[in-house]
């Protein structure tokens, strides 16, 4: 019986899907045992190995999984768009994320995948490849990714928390805290009438964000209107229409200060402004979150809401390492602190100008 079983395993191209069945094993220890990582005990070590060579495996050599060198983390994006929507933060979150990993000879490798598609043949296919684990960037409230890598036990982390799945591993920014102390520099300096231009409320960034901009007009002794909230999407364009959508509602007082879900949509805030007539800070206060290097030469400069992206990348690296070897982790979840960097675009207090929006 076993020489007909091997007989049929070796009709066919053996995965490490296979190995793993055999193996009794995740795929994910299958893959850290075939890239010679970390974290597998001798034991498991040996049976994989002898059964992979028993069933006749060959790494994957088509291009699109084919065999990486050296041992690998993903850096999952769902679009290569990611990087020029938030390159300033990708690009700080990544120069840590190498500290860490660059002297324990890991490369980080940037993958993107589709949650419409198939999501654990995706996460299998990046596995065969040589993928040992993940940081998974753009993570949404239910995300089906998430899943897929506790089910193949993958070692793993995401940017922001997620629900619905408990106890999952996560590094994240203080996004509550964040905006409530952005929308109270508003209201300390009078304004009564304060808008949000949202992120995509399909995350918890975006969520918390919204949740901590009404906790601070509550504390104001302010009315929230969620007339005055529009969501502003991943696009500048995006923001820009949002922001004449906010605008042209003729039946509302108009807004002395704006709150922008990230830097980056702010562009495209001030762009709608500035085709309205509305000037920066005169007329309308505006406060960003992530403190861009490019918010600092905006015109005015821009107020936003600073955290640490090098060493939210550093946290993010570290916790995959110590998955990676086996360990249990003694922070499962690190929510980073922010502060608000005041600049131009605050403005004076309501008091001190003549705040009317023409």
């Amino acid at each position: 019986m076993d020489k007909e079983r091997k007989f049929v395993v070796n009709l066919k191209k053996v995965t490490i899907t296979d190995i793993a069945h055999e193996a009794q094993v995740s795929i994910s220890t299958v893959s850290r045992v075939l890239t010679g990582s970390a974290g597998v005990n001798d034991e498991i070590r040996e049976k994989v190995q002898a059964l992979a060579q028993e069933m006749g495996y060959k790494p994957p050599a088509h291009p699109a999984a084919r065999k990486i060198a050296t041992k690998a983390i993903a850096f999952l994006v769902e679009s290569s768009d990611v990087f020029v929507n938030g390159a300033s933060f990708f690009g700080k979150f990544l120069a840590g994320v190498h500290q860490v990993l660059e002297p324990r000879e890991y490369q980080v490798i940037l993958r993107t995948a589709k949650r419409e598609v198939d999501s654990r043949q995706q996460i299998a296919e990046m596995l065969e490849s040589g993928i040992t684990g993940f940081i998974l960037a753009q993570t949404q409230i239910h995300d089906p990714f998430v899943k897929v890598f506790q089910d193949l036990q993958c070692p793993f982390v995401t940017l922001g928390r997620t629900i619905g799945v408990l106890n999952t591993p996560y590094v994240d920014v203080d996004s509550f805290g964040g905006a409530y102390a952005a929308v109270s520099a508003l209201t300390g300096r009078g304004h009564r009438h304060i808008a949000h231009i949202s992120g995509r409320l399909n995350t918890l960034a975006a969520m918390a964000r919204l949740e901590g901009y009404r906790k601070a007009l509550q504390d104001a002794e302010l009315k929230y209107d969620e007339r005055y909230t529009v969501e502003g999407g991943e696009s500048q364009q995006e923001a820009y229409d949002a922001t004449l959508q906010l605008l042209n509602q003729t039946d509302l007082t108009p807004p002395t200060g704006i709150f922008v879900y990230n830097d980056f949509l702010t562009v495209g805030v001030m762009s709608a402004l500035h085709d309205r007539g509305i000037r920066v800070p005169a007329d309308l206060a505006l406060i960003g979150f992530d403190d861009d290097e490019a918010s600092s030469f905006a015109v005015p400069p821009l107020a936003s809401v600073r955290w640490p992206a090098i060493e939210m990348g550093r946290k993010a690296a570290e916790m995959v390492l110590v998955l990676l070897a086996g360990e249990p982790l003694q922070e499962r979840q690190v929510v980073l602190p922010t502060e608000v960097v005041e600049r131009e675009s605050l403005g004076a207090t309501v008091e001190c100008r003549d705040h009317r929006v023409v």
